[in-house]
C-alpha cells in the first residue's frame, strides 16, 4: 500500500494531474474489471462443480437401482434353482412337484425359465453373476437328463458344490454377511 503511494507521488511530480488522474481512473476500472472477471469465473466453476456434483449423485442412484435389481435377480434364479432341484428329488422319488408344470415332455419348464432370465438380464446381472447362474442352471440340467441313480448321486455332489460357488460369488458381490443390526443411539 506504501508502494502505491510512494509510486502515485512520483508521477505527481513527473506528469500533470490529468494524466496522473487518468492513469489512476484506468487502474481502478481494471481493478474493477477485474473483480467481475473473477466473479464470472467463481460462479462458472461453482456451476460447473454443481453439474457434476448433480451428475455424479444421478450415477450413484443408477448404480444402486442396478445393484438393487441384480442382487433381487440372482437371489430369485438362486431361489428356483434350488426348489427346482428339491422337486427333481421328489418327482424321482415319485411324489409330486410342487410346482405346476414341472417336468413334461423331457422339457423342465421351470429351468427353462431360468435359462431364459439368465439370458434376458444377462446385461444386469453382469458377466460374473451370469456364469456362476449358468452354469448351476447346467448341473440341474445333468441331474435331470441323469440315467441312474449313481449318476444322479454324482450329480448331486457337483450340485453342493456349485451351490456353495453360487453362494461365495453371491457374498463377494454382494456382501451381505457384513451387514449387520445396529442399534440406533438417540
Amino acid at each position: 500500500m506504501e508502494a502505491d503511494i510512494d509510486t502515485l507521488l512520483r508521477w505527481l511530480a513527473d506528469h500533470s494531474l490529468p494524466v496522473v488522474a487518468g492513469l489512476a481512473a484506468g487502474a481502478g476500472l481494471l481493478y474493477i474489471i477485474r473483480l467481475i472477471i473473477d466473479r464470472f469465473v467463481e460462479k462458472g466453476i461453482s456451476l460447473a462443480f454443481r453439474e457434476r456434483e448433480l451428475h455424479l449423485e444421478s450415477r450413484s442412484a443408477f448404480e444402486d437401482r442396478v445393484l438393487e435389481d441384480r442382487f433381487r435377480l440372482f437371489n430369485d434364479i438362486v431361489t428356483r434353482l434350488v426348489r427346482i432341484t428339491t422337486d427333481l428329488n421328489r418327482v424321482r422319488r415319485g411324489r409330486d412337484a410342487t410346482q405346476e408344470p414341472f417336468l413334461q415332455d423331457g422339457e423342465l419348464f421351470p429351468l427353462t425359465q431360468v435359462f431364459e432370465d439368465c439370458e434376458l438380464h444377462r446385461l444386469v446381472l453382469g458377466e460374473e453373476l451370469y456364469a456362476v447362474l449358468i452354469n448351476a442352471a447346467r448341473v440341474v440340467l445333468q441331474l435331470v437328463q441323469a440315467d441312474s441313480e449313481e449318476q444322479y448321486r454324482t450329480l448331486g455332489g457337483a450340485w453342493i458344490q456349485v451351490l456353495d460357488k453360487v453362494r461365495k460369488v453371491g457374498e463377494e458381490n454382494f456382501g451381505l454377511s457384513r451387514i449387520k443390526w445396529r442399534e440406533r443411539s438417540s
